[in-house]
């Protein structure tokens, strides 16, 4: 079965255009700001995805390319600016900045991507607000599925703090009570760790890392990797040679990446709902 992650934001989108229009009729008109302190190719990439989807939804969209000393006076007006309910830190971020600072720097209630200390402290409390948008969007893809996660072993093959290691801690919450195993580069015998897994969901950003060597017979597989090679765009398994032993899995493109961007402006609606509540 091909877990296909377009269709599921088209879903989303259709969801997001009800949730905008019934905003609308109130006076609120959900905005979406992305600062970016640096130029990068990759980056520049799912911005312009951002916008787009943005657009279709119905939602404020602004770019601020802006130099690095005024990082933080920037933040701090968005923070203030009641008709902006979402702020995204582009990544990278200029070299003489501190991204941490900066994420703390974001109120919680419109640090859309859930990367901040203070919502990241709420996921490992187990009662989250925003989660990170690509490790929600994983689960998010298994929910739509079916695919029951409780008392399934599942190998995260990844540590990073937006995707593998916020997801172990999705998939501890009790609503889904799975057995986690996180492999990182440090790890010995990958293929121990992923050959006895259930679920494999692989973060690790290297083009072919798993192939069909590493699962077993009838295994589900989500990749998260974007890598180029020769101009493609791949993930981090090798497809062609992990389909016909698995019982599902993402393609990449087509995969995580349009449910991640469809996360990010659903998280802006609920912060633009969320002025509805106070």
């Amino acid at each position: 079965m091909l877990l296909d992650g377009k269709k599921l934001a088209k879903k989303m989108e259709e969801d997001l255009k009800n949730e905008v229009k019934e905003l609308a009729e109130k006076n609120i008109k959900p905005k979406l700001v992305t600062v970016s302190t640096v130029h990068d190719d990759s980056s520049y990439s799912y911005i312009k995805s951002q916008k787009k989807v943005a657009q279709r939804i119905g939602i404020d969209f602004e770019l601020l390319e802006i130099k690095p000393d005024q990082t933080f006076d920037v933040i701090s007006e968005l923070n203030q600016n009641e008709n902006v309910h979402g702020i995204m830190l582009a990544h990278p971020v200029a070299d003489d900045l501190d991204e941490l600072k900066i994420l703390k720097s974001i109120v919680p209630e419109k640090d859309v991507e859930g990367r901040s200390p203070e919502n990241l402290g709420l996921l490992m409390l187990g009662k989250p607000s925003f989660l990170p948008c690509t490790a929600e969007a994983v689960v998010k893809i298994l929910d739509e599925y079916g695919i029951d996660t409780k008392g399934k072993n599942i190998t995260i093959v990844g540590r990073s703090t937006t995707v593998g290691k916020p997801l172990s801690m999705i998939l501890l919450l009790r609503n889904y009570n799975a057995t986690i195993t996180v492999c990182h580069t440090g790890t010995r015998d990958l293929v121990e760790h992923t050959k006895m897994a259930d679920i494999v969901i692989v973060a690790a950003g290297k083009a072919g890392l798993i192939n069909a060597n590493h699962l077993k017979e009838g295994s589900i597989v989500v990749d998260v990797g974007i890598n180029f090679v020769n101009g493609k765009l791949v993930g981090d398994v090798d497809f062609e040679s992990v389909k016909e032993m698995v019982n599902a899995i993402t393609p990449v493109p087509g995969g995580v990446g349009p449910v991640t961007t469809t996360l990010l402006m659903k998280h802006v609606v609920d912060s633009a709902k969320g002025i509805l509540s106070k």
